[in-house]
């Protein structure tokens, strides 16, 4: 069974490193190519580098944040947050601008969330809702950011 896994994980690495996904850094190592470069496309979006005094996605490195988080839960939910990801790159190529969420600029990012936000559909309401409270958590808990929205001083 863990032979299949991983034949089927080099595949699917595979796959996506021929759609243009980029090789993501050696520390993402509980997920794929994909979550990786959806989870920097919403970061972009809700963490920009123009904010100050708050810190970027960079900054507080998120990306980090969510893979360690991620790194802890067991593989079922491991899997359904990368369905959740799966899902944000491949949704907006459903409706204009008929694109990957990744390849979309970011003021267009920003409006595809929002529109999940206001829509009728439940399941893209909580999909948003997810994608929101999964990138505030990870934002929230670095020290940068908590020091900047004056939560506690550096000793």
């Amino acid at each position: 069974m863990v032979r299949k896994v991983c034949v089927m994980r080099v595949f699917i690495n595979g796959i996506l490193c021929l759609l243009g996904y980029h090789t993501p850094p050696e520390w993402w190592t509980a997920m794929n190519r994909l979550s990786y470069i959806v989870s920097k496309s919403i970061a972009e979006v809700m963490y920009p580098p123009d904010t100050p005094p708050w810190p970027s996605y960079e900054d507080a490195d998120i990306l980090r944040e969510i893979h360690d988080f991620v790194k802890t839960l067991i593989p079922q939910k491991r899997r359904l947050i990368g369905c959740l990801f799966a899902f944000t790159e491949v949704a907006p190529m459903l409706r204009p601008p008929f694109r990957r969420f990744s390849r979309i600029p970011i003021h267009k990012r920003l409006e595809v969330l929002n529109r999940w936000d206001s829509g009728r559909s439940y399941f893209t309401n909580q999909c948003a809702f997810s994608i929101r409270m999964l990138f505030n958590l990870a934002y929230l808990s670095n020290e940068n950011v908590k020091i900047a929205g004056g939560m506690y001083r550096r000793n």
